[in-house]
């Protein structure tokens, strides 16, 4: 009886864990890469935010590039520490210490989860070529070829352009 029940779990979480094509059955969605880069956008209040964005060994590194007074600064987030660099300032600090609104701080929580795959719910737009994966508040949209190109996350919207995976 045991057996039984933990064979039927699995096959839960295999259902679960799948990707459905919108009116075909289930289709294999790419994994989200471990190390990759690409520029992001998004909006903080009314104001334009862009940085390139390097992903290598679970550490994001950031480059802000707008608005005009953040340009040049270097925001890494390793783990629980945080790093930000501007000109020859440099603060330390621990992940937990960041406001709730930090700008990139929703996007590593996101690109995160949407990397350990657990627990998501995935469809396959025919139309856009696109796979739409979510996992409690957070939603990824991907290309076939695994490139990221959006992430909504803590109810700001990143865009990613460029994105290239580093192998």
């Amino acid at each position: 009886m045991k057996k039984l029940y933990i064979f039927a779990l699995v096959l839960i979480l295999i259902f679960s864990a799948s990707c459905s094509e919108i009116g075909q059955g289930s289709v294999k969605p790419p994994r989200v890469p471990q190390s990759f880069s690409a520029a992001v956008e998004t909006k903080l209040d009314t104001a334009k935010v862009s940085a390139d964005l390097i992903k290598e060994n679970n550490c994001f590194t950031f480059t802000v590039h707008e608005p005009d007074g953040l340009s040049g600064t270097v925001i890494i987030i390793c783990g629980d520490d945080v790093s930000v660099k501007y000109g020859s300032t440099e603060l330390k600090a621990s992940s937990e210490s960041l406001p709730d609104g930090f700008v990139f701080g929703a996007l590593v929580k996101a690109l995160e989860t949407f990397s350990g795959e657990t627990a998501v719910r995935c469809s396959y737009d025919r139309e856009t070529e696109t796979y739409e994966k979510t996992a409690g508040i957070f939603s990824l949209t991907q290309r076939e070829d695994g490139s990221v190109s959006g992430v909504e996350a803590d109810g700001k919207e990143y865009i990613l352009n460029d994105f290239v995976t580093k192998d």
